[in-house]
């Protein structure tokens, strides 16, 4: 099992967008329906902030992990 910090940061023009993909991933987390191997641990939300962190376990990562790339870059 290996725990995975992910960091998620949005544009206020964005915020709808954000709210949508939380509340489905949240309701995929309780509903049972996120992929084998994939537990979402805990959700913490920045108070006035446009900043998410989820803590996620994984029964494996495929491939190499890449550091952190900055805001608005992918992995």
């Amino acid at each position: 099992m290996v725990d995975v910090i992910v960091i998620h940061g949005w544009n206020d023009s964005q915020k709808a967008a954000f709210d949508k993909f939380a509340g489905d991933v949240m309701a995929m987390a309780k509903g049972g329906k996120l992929p084998p191997g994939l537990k979402l641990q805990e959700v913490f939300l920045a108070k006035g902030k446009n900043v998410a962190i989820c803590r996620w376990s994984v029964d494996k990562m495929n491939g190499k992990p890449r550091p952190f790339q900055g805001w608005g870059e992918s992995f």
